[in-house]
């Protein structure tokens, strides 16, 4: 029951929000969000977001995929993820040598 409260009150706020003029920009980070309890409430409010948005923004272009987007194609927005390439000075650190890693292993870091 917290759920569809939840969902009636965002949907509300947005509403109010397009009432005001105010300008809706989306960004879709997921397919579906990680930790979703009403999976059928969150397609919905997904789908509503898309049409009430002015703007989606996609950061990689197999969000495309998602059939709820296919009417909006007008109003995507394809900006990509952003990373750390080329922000920060190169170091002469072997960390594959100083931590005994294999180098055909791939080193993810996480912050």
């Amino acid at each position: 029951m917290r759920q569809k409260l939840d969902y009636f009150k965002k949907k509300f706020f947005i509403n109010v929000l397009k009432f005001l003029r105010k300008k809706i920009i989306r960004t879709v980070h997921n397919n579906i969000p990680h930790e979703t309890a009403n999976k059928e409430l969150t397609i919905n409010f997904m789908e509503f977001m898309a049409k009430k948005s002015d703007k989606i923004h996609i950061l990689c272009k197999a969000t495309l995929e998602n059939d709820f987007l296919t009417p909006y194609n007008d109003k995507i927005v394809y900006i990509p993820h952003g990373d750390y390439i080329g922000n920060y000075p190169d170091s002469d650190i072997d960390i594959y040598n100083k931590y005994h890693i294999s180098t055909d292993k791939k080193i993810a870091l996480f912050i």
